[in-house]
C-alpha cells in the first residue's frame, strides 16, 4: 500500500464499508465476530488483488452489493438475503417490474460506487507477505454468525438461484356426500378481487361508491362485513386460508390434505342434485399446493387459459385487461351452464402496478411508478384500478343474476389481502400485517329466497364483529344446509371459522396472521395475533409484538390492556419464537 495516512484511510473505508451500512441502517445489532469477518474479507481482497482486472471486478462487485443492499433496505426494510431470494422467485411475475422499474437507477449509482472503490484499490500495494496474511483474515469470513452482514446475506441469496423450485404437494382429499336440508341449492358466486384494502372501497350502500359505482348499484341490499380480515398479505395464503377454512400453518402435506370450497362444494347432495364447481381466474394456477385442484372442479381457467398461451409478469396481464377478458369468458359460459352453481372468480387488475383505464380515471394527478416521493399519485392509479375493475366485476353480476333468474342465489365479494401506501414505511403487500394489508372490503348479497330471515338477521348482527376470511366457508356451508349435518361434523371440527348466518357458537379464539408459512417463502419475517378489539404485530426489527387497537388503529397499547394481555398470552402458543428469532416470553 502507498505509504501515508491516505492509502490506509482509503482501505480501511472500503473494508469496513458494508459494516458501516449495515450499523447505519439497522443500528447496533450486528455480531461483533461478524463484523470483524466483514472487515477481513474485503480488507484481504483489497491486498491481494494486484492486477487492474482483478481490481476492476473487485470494485464492480462490491459496488453491486452497496447498491442493491440500499436499495432493497430501502424499500423492504431489510437486506437482501435467502429468504427474501426465495420468495422473489417464488413471486416472480410480481417482482420482475419492480426490477426493472428500479434497474436503470440502481446500475447508474453502482457505476459510480465502482469508480470510487477502484480509486480506494488504487492505493494499495501488493506483495506475497500481505497477500498470504490477506488470505488468513479472509477466511475468516467463513465463521457462521446469527446476524449476517449484507454481503454475507447476499451470498446466501445467490445460493437460492441453485434451490430446485419444490413440486406442489399431491395431497389425498376426500369429503363424504353431505346432505343437505336445503329445498333449494341456492347458484353462488363467489368474487375475489386482488390488493383492495377496505378503507378504499364502499362498504354499504351509505357509502358514495367512488370505486365501486356499478356494483353498489347491481347490488344495492347487500349486507356489508365492515370488519373483515384476511389472515395474510400474500395472495397464496389469503386465498388458501379462504377457501380452506384454516389457516395454512403446520407442514406442506397437512395444507395439502385441507379440503377446499371447491370439495364440499362438490360433496353436497339436495334431491341428487350438486352445486356444479367453476374456478375463473385472471391470475396463474400457482396459488394452490395442491397438484391435482383441477380435478376438484368442473371447470378450471386460469389466465394462461384466457389467453391461450404462457402469460409472463404482471405487466402483461394488465396490458391484456385480464379482468376484462375474464368477465366476457363469463358471459359466454354462464348462458349454457347447468346448475345449481358454484363460481368463483378471481381478478387480479387492481394488483401492482395497477391496470388503468384512461375514458375511467377521474382520481388525478395518477402514476403507476412506486416511488416514496409520489405516494399520492401512485394511490390514485391504485383507486382508479379499483374503478376500472368495478365494470369487469358488474359484467359478472349481470351475467351471473341473469343466468340465475328466479331461483335463488347469493353472492360474496371480499379481495385477498389489502395494499400499503406508505404506512408503516411500506409500499404494496407482503411486509406486514398491519390493518392497511390485510383489512379488506366484504359483503353479501342474496336473492330469490337464498337466505331465511333468520339467517339475513344474524347476518347483518355480525355488522359490528371482526370477522375473517375463515369465516366465508363455513358461512357457505350453511347456505347450502349442511352445516348441522352428521356428514361433515368430522371435517367441521377442523373449521376454525363460524357461519355468519347464525348467532356465534362459541367464543372467538385469536387468529393467528401472517406473511411466513410453508406455502410460502416470506421476504420479511412478520406475524401477529387477531382479536375481537385489538390485534398484535410483530416484524425482525422489534422487540416483541405491538398492539394495535382496531377501531381506532391506536399502536403500542399499554400491556395492562385486558384484550392485548390476553393476546399476549396466546402468542405463546401459536408463536413461540418472535420474527426477530428470540423466544416469545
Amino acid at each position: 500500500m502507498r505509504r501515508g495516512i491516505l492509502g490506509y484511510a482509503l482501505l480501511s473505508a472500503f473494508a469496513s464499508e458494508l459494516v458501516v451500512l449495515d450499523l447505519a441502517l439497522r443500528g447496533p445489532r450486528l455480531e461483533l465476530l461478524a463484523g470483524l469477518a466483514s472487515v477481513a474479507l474485503w480488507g484481504g481482497l483489497a491486498l491481494v488483488a494486484e492486477r487492474i482486472a482483478a481490481r476492476v471486478v473487485l470494485a464492480v462487485v462490491s459496488a453491486w452489493v452497496v447498491t442493491v443492499q440500499l436499495a432493497f433496505f430501502r424499500h423492504y426494510h431489510t437486506f437482501l438475503d435467502l429468504d427474501a431470494a426465495l420468495a422473489a422467485r417464488h413471486m416472480w411475475e410480481d417482482v420482475a417490474p419492480v426490477v426493472r422499474q428500479h434497474l436503470p437507477r440502481v446500475a447508474l449509482l453502482a457505476t459510480g460506487v465502482a469508480l470510487l472503490h477502484f480509486v480506494c484499490l488504487s492505493f494499495c500495494h501488493h506483495h506475497d507477505g500481505r497477500r498470504s496474511w490477506a488470505l488468513v483474515l479472509a477466511g475468516a469470513f467463513s465463521t457462521p454468525t446469527l446476524s449476517p452482514t449484507p454481503d454475507a446475506r447476499a451470498a446466501q441469496a445467490l445460493t437460492a438461484l441453485a434451490r430446485p423450485r419444490e413440486a406442489r404437494a399431491a395431497g389425498r382429499v376426500h369429503v363424504p356426500d353431505l346432505p343437505s336440508s336445503a329445498r333449494t341449492l341456492p347458484h353462488v358466486l363467489l368474487v375475489l378481487t386482488e390488493s383492495v384494502r377496505a378503507r378504499d372501497y364502499p362498504s354499504g350502500p351509505a357509502d358514495r361508491a367512488r370505486t365501486a359505482p356499478e356494483t353498489s348499484a347491481l347490488l344495492s341490499e347487500r349486507v356489508a362485513l365492515p370488519r373483515l380480515y384476511s389472515l395474510g398479505s400474500y395472495t397464496t395464503i389469503a386465498v388458501n386460508a379462504l377457501l380452506g377454512g384454516r389457516a395454512p400453518l403446520g407442514d406442506r402435506r397437512s395444507i395439502a390434505e385441507t379440503p377446499l370450497a371447491f370439495d364440499y362444494a362438490r360433496a353436497v347432495r339436495a334431491g341428487g342434485a350438486r352445486p356444479r364447481v367453476h374456478y375463473w381466474s385472471a391470475q396463474t394456477d400457482s396459488l394452490f399446493e395442491r397438484a391435482d385442484v383441477r380435478d376438484a372442479t368442473d371447470s378450471f381457467v386460469t389466465l394462461d387459459d384466457l389467453v391461450g398461451r404462457k402469460v409472463d409478469g404482471v405487466q402483461e396481464v394488465l396490458e391484456l385487461r385480464a379482468d376484462a377478458l375474464l368477465a366476457a369468458r363469463a358471459e359466454r359460459e354462464l348462458p349454457g351452464l347447468d346448475g345449481p352453481l358454484f363460481v368463483v372468480v378471481h381478478l387480479s387488475g387492481t394488483h401492482a402496478p395497477y391496470y388503468v383505464d384512461p375514458e375511467r380515471a377521474p382520481f388525478v394527478p395518477y402514476r403507476r411508478v412506486a416511488t416514496w416521493s409520489g405516494l399520492g399519485e401512485l394511490h390514485n392509479a391504485y383507486l382508479n384500478s379499483i374503478l376500472a375493475q368495478d365494470a369487469s366485476v358488474a359484467r359478472l353480476l349481470r351475467a351471473f343474476l341473469k343466468r340465475a333468474g328466479v331461483e335463488p342465489w347469493l353472492v360474496m365479494l371480499t379481495s385477498d389481502h389489502g395494499e400499503a401506501f406508505g404506512e408503516h414505511k411500506a409500499i404494496g403487500h407482503g411486509q406486514n400485517v398491519y390493518d392497511e394489508q390485510i383489512h379488506v372490503p366484504g359483503f353479501v348479497a342474496f336473492g330469490n329466497g337464498a337466505l331465511e330471515p333468520r339467517q339475513v338477521a344474524a347476518l347483518g348482527a355480525h355488522a359490528d364483529d371482526v370477522v375473517t376470511h375463515l369465516d366465508l366457508l363455513p358461512t357457505l356451508l350453511d347456505a347450502w344446509g349442511v352445516w348441522d349435518g352428521f356428514a361433515l361434523s368430522a371435517h367441521k371440527k377442523r373449521l376454525e371459522g363460524q357461519s355468519l348466518l347464525r348467532p356465534f357458537e362459541r367464543a372467538r379464539s385469536p387468529v393467528p396472521v401472517t406473511n411466513c408459512t410453508p406455502l410460502f417463502p416470506c421476504p420479511l419475517r412478520n406475524w401477529g395475533v387477531l382479536g375481537g378489539t385489538h390485534a398484535l404485530v410483530s416484524q425482525a426489527w422489534d422487540d416483541g409484538f405491538r398492539c394495535v387497537e382496531l377501531a381506532t388503529l391506536r399502536e403500542d397499547l399499554a400491556h395492562d390492556v385486558p384484550e392485548c394481555a390476553r393476546l399476549r398470552r396466546a402468542s405463546l402458543a401459536l408463536w413461540p419464537v418472535l420474527p426477530n428469532g428470540q423466544p416469545n416470553r
